[in-house]
């Protein structure tokens, strides 16, 4: 007998209280071998509610097949009388022995069903603790229409009520967002979404989703720029909504903006696959490397891009390939909060190209754009001035 088999006997066992001391000894040592499915299971055993189920559906197994036995012979009017009124007995025991352990087996199939962990590399993570440090790692949360005062704590204790099955009934009872994150124009904020996915949110950034993933699918809302590592689980495809269409995960990193343009959603693959869907269209799979953009239309543009800029944001750069002054200055003032001033509309097309990092502070970063570019830019009360360098 394998130990899956074994395990199963042993916790339903356990479950209606039968198990003797060896018996728990043997299921302890089982699962000494397996943490993950230990966990599981004490969950289980944690969920008073569940064993009462589960208890009170071994006793109506048994009754309803005593009653179905006895009815049946009764109908006959042949009446049963020992040894074989004890051989039938002793198959509707192991008839019903065998729905229950079924029960058991279900029900720990299911919660030692597993999603695989994305893999975040080492720069992200270095980016991750860098973002932290610099005080940039700020957002607005609200659940259930109640803003929270502390994000992280919010978020922790939120994971730990949705966790609970009045928490998952709700959430999969109303139909509709438990938490909505909110990022500012100088802010970002890294999330660990009820499935292990990572989400990288960015400034002025809307991001919904339910405390507890309890459906077909696990489904969260974007309005901004976000960036995905989404975990793993065939059973239950992971869906981002924008204003503009759905993209559906396959194993995926991804990078997705509401906002390049009105009325538009881009869509970049870094890894993996994905479909997007646009309002009124069909599914389109992308590849690495591609790029969608989706409109309310019935069509999709797909491109080839250089995936690069979008890493790049993603690690704590600002990533620029031969943008203008002007449009890199934009970028500048929006996310430190300065004033920008041109002495002269021809330094504004000035092409710039390269990466500056955005969790520095603001002088680090007018140092390399001077250094690039040769012209002269000073900071003065909250007003960057930019002139050539006579």
């Amino acid at each position: 007998m394998n130990d899956n088999i074994n395990i199963n006997k042993l916790v339903a066992k356990l479950l209606l209280g039968a198990a003797t001391t060896e018996e728990q000894r043997q299921l302890d040592s089982l699962l000494a071998e397996s943490p993950e499915l230990k966990s599981k299971i004490d969950k289980m055993l944690d969920n008073q509610g569940f064993v009462e189920r589960y208890r009170q559906f071994a006793s109506i197994d048994m009754r309803k097949a005593k009653r179905r036995f006895f009815a049946i012979h009764e109908s006959r009017r042949k009446p049963l009388f020992g040894q074989q009124a004890d051989l039938w007995l002793k198959r509707i025991a192991s008839v019903a022995a065998v729905a229950i352990l079924s029960f058991a087996s279900w029900h720990l199939v299911k919660e030692a069903h597993s999603i695989e962990k994305p893999q975040i590399d080492q720069e992200t993570i270095a980016a991750m603790e860098k973002l932290e440090k610099s005080g940039i790692n700020e957002a607005t949360l609200l659940i259930r229409g109640t803003k929270a005062t502390n994000v992280k704590s919010a978020i922790a204790a939120a994971e730990v009520m949705s966790n609970g099955e009045k928490a998952a009934e709700e959430v999969q009872a109303t139909d509709s967002p438990a938490a909505t994150l909110v990022t500012h124009h100088d802010k970002e904020f890294w999330m660990v979404l009820d499935d292990g996915t990572h989400v990288h949110l960015n400034y002025n950034s809307t991001l919904t989703y339910p405390l507890h993933f309890n459906g077909k699918e696990r489904r969260v809302s974007l309005e901004g720029e976000a960036y995905f590592f989404v975990a793993k689980d065939n059973r239950h495809p992971f869906v981002v909504s924008t204003p503009y269409g759905d993209i559906r995960d396959y194993g995926t990193e991804f990078c997705v903006n509401t906002k390049t343009q009105q009325g538009n959603t881009s869509v970049v693959l870094v890894k993996g696959k994905v479909g997007v869907i646009p309002n009124k269209g069909a599914e389109t799979i992308l590849h690495p490397g591609e790029k969608a953009e989706l409109t309310g239309n019935h069509w999709t543009t797909v491109s080839k891009v250089d995936v690069e800029p979008y890493v790049a944001w993603n690690t704590g750069q600002f990533f620029f390939d031969g943008c203008t002054l002007e449009e890199l200055t934009t970028v500048i003032s929006r996310w430190y909060n300065v004033e920008v001033n041109f002495e002269s509309d021809d330094i504004k097309m000035m092409r710039f190209t390269g990466a500056l990092n955005k969790y520095d502070t603001i002088l680090p970063t007018i140092h390399a754009i001077k250094e690039v570019t040769g012209i002269d830019i000073t900071l003065s009360n909250g007003i960057m001035t930019i002139k050539d360098n006579e």
